[in-house]
């Protein structure tokens, strides 16, 4: 079965383009367009990975990933941050309280870039089994 990654940005642009790369690189790709709509997605289909937009309508990265990590069937799930704006203090300290958390890369981050942390995120998950 494929891994399944979940986008969650309300840039269409850059869903569609971070869709594809993951689509050509043998991921099942699910997207949302807001953080409550991806907090659904996440909850629900327990993807693999998920790359979350910062500045979001509804509800914004920070808080996701707060939500996410605090439900017990998620709080393992890696998430990576990804924004055009510079990290919020907040982002600091969720880089050294929670594990789950991958970091955060400026947009527009290379595929290279965040390979590494794809990598990364399959190390953590197979180390805390």
């Amino acid at each position: 079965m494929k891994p399944k990654v979940l986008l969650i940005d309300d840039d269409f642009f850059q869903i569609r383009i971070t869709s594809r790369y993951f689509q050509k690189t043998g991921w099942t790709v699910l997207t949302a367009g807001n953080g409550e709509d991806g907090l659904k997605a996440a909850l629900t289909d327990r993807p693999e990975l998920v790359i979350v937009d910062y500045s979001m309508p509804l509800m914004n990265g920070y808080d996701f990933i707060i939500k996410l990590h605090s439900a017990p069937e998620a709080r393992d799930i890696p998430v990576l941050m990804l924004s055009g704006c510079e990290p919020a203090p907040e982002i600091q300290k969720l880089t050294k309280s929670d594990s789950a958390f991958l970091g955060f890369l400026a947009k527009p981050a290379s595929f290279i870039d965040i390979e590494k942390h794809i990598l990364f995120s399959r190390s953590y998950k197979n180390a805390t089994r």
